[in-house]
């Protein structure tokens, strides 16, 4: 019974098509092809179908991709601009992860970093490798920003060694591992 009802259903597919019923795999594959393809498509109408090669794959989704992150990019540029207008003071914290990567740069593109519309807080919890301290100053000089750095209470001086050494002398070189609580809060909510 069931094998009727299915071979009932591919008559009416393929009478719908325009053809006669035809059993799996018989139609070869550059014989079908749907309406979007052939605007010309009308009931009854010989229809053709041809598979896609690698190459049109590979395309389609280069073009699928670029327009996904148009979209994105335009809904995060979008977002900053209505905070920027909305009056209120915005602040950006980059903490260097990749994602604040990515605003530095919209917020670069929009131009608000250049014209301080958008100051860039950097927290130096003193603990950063030297790596991250490079890519803070790449980001600036290549968005022409000066970004506002913050430490630990009572911590001077420029991002480095002498700043480093303060906070040792104040705090010890090893509350991190002693106490990672109070390491957190002076030296990543404090700063804030």
């Amino acid at each position: 019974m069931k094998q009727k009802s299915i071979a009932a259903r591919s008559s009416v597919v393929s009478m719908f098509l325009g053809g006669s019923f035809a059993p799996k795999g018989s139609i070869p594959k550059s014989s079908v092809s749907f309406g979007a393809v052939n605007p010309s498509f009308s009931r009854g109408a010989p229809v053709t179908m041809a598979a896609w090669n690698q190459q049109q794959v590979e395309v389609h989704e280069a073009q699928s991709k670029k327009l996904r992150l148009k979209h994105l990019e335009d809904q995060a540029m979008d977002a900053i601009k209505k905070a920027v207008e909305s009056g209120a003071q915005v602040v950006f914290p980059n903490a260097m992860i990749a994602g604040d990567c990515v605003i530095t740069h919209l917020l670069g593109r929009l131009g608000y970093l250049s014209d301080k519309k958008i100051p860039v807080l950097f927290v130096d919890t003193l603990h950063l490798f030297p790596e991250t301290l490079e890519l803070m100053d790449t980001m600036e000089s290549n968005y022409n920003f000066k970004g506002y750095v913050t430490m630990a209470e009572g911590i001077k001086g420029a991002r480095g060694a002498e700043s480093k050494a303060m906070y040792d002398k104040v705090y010890g070189a090893n509350l991190w591992k002693t106490d990672i609580s109070e390491y957190d809060r002076l030296c990543k909510v404090e700063p804030f």
